[in-house]
């Protein structure tokens, strides 16, 4: 089965929504206030640097696969860098095993890299790519992620677990307003 790899063209929205929900059996996985479609419009288009990080396979007219980034500035020292959280990748199990989420990464690692994003990482429950991971050896932290939490009101979080020697005293989205769940 043939197919390419190309960026995300506005009119696509619809046929990707369609490909995440099949795959991951509903997407996504909570309660919205809105459609999944203006989620993801949110989520992937309307970031705040403005940088578009999405990648297609396609065959035969049909979206079979897809990686999404979460384009974000990060603040290193006095350096404000733009980087990117690997999202929402997947691939249509009529095309499983053939490569398509490793043709669609090196374009999208190649676009990030001309886009001057500095930093690219991703954390996945995925089995299928943490064994690919470790046999490639690719982004091996320096130490074991042991556990990641969902933290839903980051103030009274960081009011629980403040101390003097803090590395975040304060995280703000202005995007959200009233830190409401998108």
């Amino acid at each position: 089965m043939d197919y390419f790899v190309r960026r995300y063209q506005p009119g696509d929205e619809d046929d990707i929504v369609k490909l995440l929900n099949e795959v991951f059996r509903g997407w996504p996985k909570f309660d919205l206030q809105c459609s999944p479609l203006d989620h993801w419009r949110w989520k992937f288009i309307d970031n705040p640097p403005k940088v578009t990080v999405v990648f297609l396979a396609v065959s035969d007219g049909k979206i079979i696969g897809c990686s999404h980034g979460l384009p974000q500035r990060l603040k290193i020292s006095e350096q404000i860098l733009l980087s990117c959280q690997g999202a929402d990748a997947t691939t249509s199990s009529d095309f499983g095993g053939m490569g398509v989420h490793s043709e669609i990464k090196l374009h999208k690692v190649a676009f990030m890299k001309n886009a001057g994003i500095h930093l690219y990482f991703s954390v996945s429950a995925n089995p299928i790519l943490i064994d690919k991971n470790k046999r490639e050896k690719h982004h091996a932290l320096p130490f074991t992620l042991e556990k990641l939490l969902r933290i839903r009101d980051i103030d009274l979080h960081l009011k629980m677990v403040s101390s003097e020697k803090d590395l975040f005293k304060e995280i703000r989205f202005p995007h959200i307003e009233n830190n409401q769940q998108v």
